[in-house]
Parts: structure tokens; sequence; C-alpha cells
């Protein structure tokens, strides 16, 4: 694996100073290429000197601002990526002055070629390597066996859970609980403190169908049917 890294990267390092070989102008082709056509885009901006190196360009119906001391235009285009926009460009070509110039020196060949100027310096093989090191062994982590038997499945989430009645197994979490002994919610009848008293359970309401029918102390008013 480490080999096959080291290769990589030494056939990159010499592929690219052949192509810098290959480089007739100040800067890298690509960029080179991006300046021409903000060359032929700054044909439709207007220039407006305003002194000092700083002007007004009307463009596609906005007003942009450009400083060529400071390098910057109001687009931040040429803040960003460091090679003058079509805005500036057209304020060089108002004052006479090469683009190419006011390019970041991070794009030029010069900087290109002191990139890749290194090599890297082949390793003998691992049959003459020095073994005597004064250095403690680097042993693997030791292993901890935990307690029970080991899971092979993940975790599933609430939703993902099978019902054996078919679908899917709801969670119950936020469901407020009752106590089936004396009716009070917050607990069931485990924790129940009547249950463990030996107090009688509470009656609770019949269910018939759909209507509930709970007995009462009142007395109820006789119904008088004909």
């Amino acid at each position: 694996m480490i080999k096959r890294i080291f290769n990589q990267l030494t056939t990159r390092m010499c592929n690219k100073r052949d192509e810098a070989l290959l480089f007739t102008g100040p800067i890298c082709p690509k960029i080179q290429k991006k300046l021409d056509k903000y060359i032929e885009l700054s044909n439709n901006c207007y220039p407006l000197e305003a002194g000092d190196g700083v002007y007004s360009v009307a463009s596609m119906g906005r007003d942009y601002i450009v400083e060529l001391q400071n390098l910057a235009c109001s687009c931040q285009r040429w803040n960003l990526t460091g090679i003058p926009c079509h805005h500036a460009v057209a304020c060089m070509r108002e004052a006479r002055l090469n683009p190419v110039d006011f390019v970041n020196s991070c794009y030029s060949v010069e900087s290109y070629n002191r990139v890749y100027a290194h090599f890297l310096m082949p390793l003998r093989d691992m049959t003459e390597w020095n073994h005597i090191v004064q250095c403690p062994n680097i042993d693997p982590p030791k292993y901890e066996k935990k307690v029970g038997r080991k899971k092979k499945n993940r975790r599933k989430q609430p939703e993902e859970k099978p019902s054996k009645k078919g679908g899917v197994k709801l969670s119950r979490h936020g469901v407020i609980i009752h106590c089936s002994h004396c009716g009070l919610a917050g607990h069931n009848k485990g924790g129940c403190s009547s249950y463990k008293a030996g107090m009688p359970p509470k009656k609770q309401p019949k269910k018939r169908g759909r209507t509930v029918v709970a007995e009462s102390d009142e007395e109820t008013e006789p119904v008088i049917t004909q």
C-alpha cells in the first residue's frame, strides 16, 4: 500500500516537471485561458476614472468599483481568485496596463516549477533495511473480552421493529401508564403503594363496546317509561 502511494507521487511529480517545460507564457496555461475569457468579456464594460487608480465600471446595467492599487473589485471575484475580473481588465486597458502583471504570483510558472522541483528519494529493498533500532516495539492494542454474548445485529429503531400481528410495532415512549390496582397515573401495579399495603383494589369501570358504564355513589333518578 505504501509502496503504491510512493510510486504514484513520484510519477505525478515527474509528469508535472515535464509539463512545465512546455509552458511558454509567464503564467500557467489554464490561468491564461481564464484571463483571455475575461479580456473578451471586458468589451462590454465601460470604465470611468475617478482618480488615484479608482474606477467606476458600468456593466450589464450595474456599477462596480475597481481599485487597481488594492487589487480589488466590488464584485469580489478578483479578491477571491487572485485573477483580475473583466471589470478590472477594462480599467487596465483604459490605463494601458498589462493584465498579466496583476495576476497573483501563485499562478506563475516560476511558482509552479518551485513546487515540483524536489523529488522523493527511492527506498532500498526491505531485505537491506537495518533492523537494529533503539526504539520500543509497537504492539497491537490489548483486546479486552466483554461480558456476554457478542451482538451481531445492529440495534433497530422503534419504527423498524416488526409486530407479531403484522405491520410495524410502535414505541410506547411518552405514553402515561396507569395502575391497574388503584387507577392512578404515573406507576404500575408493581410500584403501587396501596397494593403493597394490602388495600383492596379500586373498582374500575366496565367497558361495554365503545361506551363505558361507571358505578357512582350518587342515586340516579328513575326513568318512567310508558
